[in-house]
């Protein structure tokens, strides 16, 4: 009769209430086969990854994605261009102090593999010092280097270098060095650019599971006054209600009213 290896997986996570639910059906159904499974995130985001049944361990900033940056928009070197949003949210001083930590987490726990939330790099990098075997899980499509720079805004390797240099790593020429060596994804294969996986593809059922209804609303919501907010519904759904008021003007061009797949007309409160 044949027997599974035990293994300890450890999981980097952004701190966002967006990020957590894709990612718990991964960490149970590997803890189901026997694994040990962790999760690093931002010590602000522990207690929500301990409520959803998962051990975790706070590493890096203290800060949450729904407060915004966590990085001032101010540049961290003289004479450079400011950071980028996304430079802001998910590299520069979020990555190195998350990788400063993820070192001795790595050191301590001895994972056998690490699985990186995709727009969390700092897992990547001491990955690839510690020699630890890696890989990404999509909460959508894939994130490759291409996308950062085109659909996103990431201006340049940069804060990637840094990152690398802030671990003791030298620059890599494989521009998408932070996937590792497996990409496990719950979309068709070829949806998005049309390109090979970088190392091996895993494609699994995409699974869903219920979001806390304590899920703290965004600051930020609450200033959409004129806009539509548009989301896959994992996130914030219980707000919908409160996000759909009756509008009270209507101007050409602008739309008064948040909308979101998961909060119909029906839905609306009277």
């Amino acid at each position: 009769m044949a027997t599974t290896t035990r293994r300890r997986v450890l999981i980097t996570l952004q701190p966002g209430d967006g990020h957590l639910p894709p990612m718990l059906p991964l960490s149970r159904a590997l803890r189901a086969a026997g694994h040990e499974v962790v999760f690093a995130t931002s010590p602000t985001f522990v207690s929500r990854v301990e409520a959803a049944g998962e051990r975790a361990i706070g590493a890096g900033l203290g800060w949450l994605l729904s407060n915004g940056p966590a990085q001032p928009a101010e540049p961290l070197h003289p004479g450079e261009h400011p950071p980028t949003l996304f430079e802001r949210l998910f590299l520069g001083e979020v990555a190195a102090r998350m990788a400063d930590d993820l070192l001795d987490v790595v050191d301590d726990l001895e994972p056998d593999v690490i699985v990186r939330d995709p727009v969390e790099f700092a897992g990547a990098a001491v990955a690839t010092r510690r020699g630890v075997p890696l890989a990404t899980f999509e909460l959508t499509f894939p994130i490759d280097h291409h996308v950062m720079t085109s659909t996103g805004d990431l201006r340049d390797d940069t804060e990637l270098h840094r990152l690398r240099d802030r671990v003791g790593l030298p620059p890599s020429v494989d521009p998408d060095w932070f996937l590792g060596q497996l990409q496990i994804g719950t979309l068709p294969a070829g949806y998005g650019a049309a390109t090979e996986p970088h190392g091996r593809r895993l494609t699994i059922g995409a699974h869903t599971t219920a979001t806390p209804t304590d899920t703290p609303e965004p600051s930020w919501l609450a200033g959409l006054d004129h806009a539509v907010y548009v989301t896959f519904g994992t996130v914030f759904a219980q707000a919908f209600p409160r996000c759909w008021p009756r509008p009270r003007s209507v101007h050409p061009g602008r739309v008064s009213r948040r909308s979101s797949p998961a909060a119909t007309p029906s839905r609306r409160p009277a």
